[in-house]
């Protein structure tokens, strides 16, 4: 794969030329590092805001995003290879070493990070997603987590179901990678999905989630996954859709509102909660050319420079939820939109974009 050929655009060039994008970004990272979150919602240990850098020295998580956001800009204006780019981050600010798969993470916060990694599924994943986990929705008791990667969400999603008499006969885990599946509950597959065909049955899915894949596609591979996830439904089936939040803020800022009133997602005991609630708010003001660059900043510190993804494609085809509706419309759903709901940046959602979730039915039903 020529990775490049992926990419739309240099995320990192509106972090030079747009304030309001850097500010949004900097504090969306600033919130990345902020283990207070981590060690108070989630219960992971003592709260550390000061770390010692080799070759940095002692700085606040503030100096720290600003360092590493000045590197990134002041470093690469003159060559805007993503590759190079990750490459030259990683030699300098690789903090775990190359063992760990949270490389861009301070050696100090190492622990309480990897504690979260190894919760994320079932303490963030599952409520995004497990208000709909219920028998009038599965009546074949079949699910596919589509982009699962190691299908952590599949157990999560079975032991859920088995504390709360749901029917759960085969939750399928896709990936382009080949994980497999390390569950071992006959009742959770994995199977690779080489291209955006999916080696599954027509007619046989209640349940499709699809979790911040859709805008690592371009427009020709999203048109026939709909397809794909159309086929393999059944006709009473839905599709879960968790995303990028994108849009004007009048058409979203009243589900944000609801959706602070949910203390799961929301905690009023946080200190965090009104540091999230501005965030949110802040982003919902930029128009969508700078929302875009935002979740492509995002999207591209995440996967490529903190986790080492690069292998992960980034066409960056963010849409609006006006936008992805057309694109299920075409073949024959539309949404149900007393189950939409507008995350924004909840606490849950402690690495992943400010974040919208969607469902949708066919028509004919």
């Amino acid at each position: 794969m020529k990775l490049n050929s992926e990419i739309t655009f240099n995320p990192i060039t509106p972090l030079y030329m747009d304030k309001n994008v850097r500010n949004v970004f900097s504090c969306i990272l600033n919130q990345r590092f902020n283990t207070s979150i981590l060690s108070g919602y989630f219960k992971l240990g003592d709260e550390c805001s000061n770390f010692d850098l080799p070759g940095i020295g002692r700085l606040s998580t503030k100096k720290l995003v600003k360092e590493l956001l000045d590197f990134l800009v002041k470093g690469n204006k003159k060559n805007p290879d993503l590759v190079d780019i990750a490459k030259k981050f990683w030699d300098r600010f690789s903090f775990c070493g190359n063992e760990s798969s949270l490389v861009a993470v301070p050696i100090e916060l190492k622990n309480i990070f990897a504690n979260y990694s190894k919760k994320i599924e079932k303490v963030t994943d599952l409520l995004l997603i497990k208000d709909l986990l219920k028998p009038e929705f599965l009546p074949n008791g079949t699910i596919v987590d589509f982009g699962s990667g190691r299908n952590k969400l599949g157990k999560a999603i079975i032991d859920f179901a088995d504390l709360n008499n749901v029917n759960i006969k085969n939750v399928i885990g896709t990936d382009i990678n080949d994980f497999g599946s390390t569950i071992k509950d006959k009742r959770h597959t994995f199977v690779q999905q080489i291209d955006t065909t999916i080696p599954i049955e027509n007619n046989t899915i209640d349940l499709v989630i699809i979790k911040w894949a859709f805008h690592h596609m371009n427009n020709e591979m999203l048109k026939n996954q709909i397809g794909e996830i159309a086929r393999i439904l059944s006709d009473n089936g839905r599709i879960v859709v968790i995303e990028a939040l994108m849009g004007i803020k009048s058409e979203l800022y009243d589900g944000f509102k609801n959706e602070k009133e949910n203390e799961e997602t929301w905690p009023k005991n946080g200190k965090w909660f009104k540091e999230r609630d501005e965030l949110t708010k802040n982003y919902l003001k930029l128009d969508l050319v700078q929302q875009k660059s935002v979740l492509a900043m995002e999207d591209y510190y995440g996967n490529w420079l903190e986790q080492r993804f690069i292998w992960m494609p980034l066409p960056f085809n963010y849409m609006s939820p006006k936008e992805i509706s057309k694109q299920f419309s075409l073949k024959g759903f539309q949404e149900e939109y007393n189950y939409r709901r507008v995350f924004g940046m909840a606490p849950i959602i402690h690495w992943g974009p400010p974040t919208v979730r969607l469902v949708y039915r066919n028509q004919q039903f």
